[in-house]
């Protein structure tokens, strides 16, 4: 390889790691922003029952984030596109909404359902949120 091949090359790579850089710090801003927005809406109690549970009944965005595989965009694209749905505990749009609802495979004479482990988190956050409950981590006895 000649030594101006190289130095091309070397150029790229430093482009490409200013540029890899510069979508960091956009996608840390963006990420900033949205906790900053979906921090306000856990002074909201969107559940049209949650005054009669208890006055000290989390809010849904609260409810939602303490799920452990709903991370900060996950979050606002729930509440986002399918507020509505949360609100109302809809569970059978949720999952049309969310696209986990099962879909079935039929070939013949067999019949499969074809279920996914999405499908029953959608269904312990619906329970949550009528319940006005946060996820509490299961311990471990040893």
């Amino acid at each position: 390889m000649s030594t101006t091949t190289a130095r091309l090359l070397q150029e790229h790579i430093t482009l490409l790691f200013q540029q890899l850089a510069l979508v960091q710090q956009q996608l840390q801003a963006v990420t900033q922003q949205l906790e900053s927005k979906l921090d306000s809406l856990s002074n909201i109690t969107s559940a049209p029952s949650a005054a009669s549970i208890s006055p000290k009944t989390p809010s849904d965005r609260d409810i939602l984030a303490s799920i452990l595989v709903v991370d900060t965009f996950v979050l606002a694209n729930l509440l986002g596109e399918a507020g509505l749905a949360i609100r109302n505990r809809d569970y059978a749009a949720l999952r049309c909404l969310t696209g986990v609802a099962p879909g079935t495979k039929r070939s013949g004479k067999s019949c499969r359902v074809l279920r996914s482990v999405v499908d029953r988190l959608l269904f312990v956050a619906c329970t949550m949120l009528s319940n006005g409950t946060l996820y509490q981590k299961p311990t471990t006895e040893s």
